[in-house]
């Protein structure tokens, strides 16, 4: 056991397990920062609405929640700007 320990060979095998753990870490981050980076180019559906004055509002929906209808304010006036 000494004798292996001595010719360096486990180092060799640890320097190795680090590089490529280091390399599967670099392209998992890659691939992460493309992967979130061509959501801004990849065409998304648009959508139209228009409020009580007439108003047109164009956008995006990124994210649904269920609101529950006691949190919803019963005077509209005080929402608008």
């Amino acid at each position: 056991m000494f004798k292996w320990l001595k010719s360096g060979a486990p180092w060799v095998w640890l320097t190795g397990g680090a590089v490529s753990i280091s390399l599967i870490s670099v392209l998992g981050l890659l691939l992460l920062i493309g992967w979130k980076g061509l959501t801004y180019f990849w065409p998304a559906p648009l959508y139209q609405w228009q409020d009580e004055n007439g108003k047109q509002l164009i956008g995006q929906i990124y994210s649904k929640t269920w609101v529950p209808i006691h949190n919803i304010p019963k005077c509209a006036e005080s929402v608008t700007s």
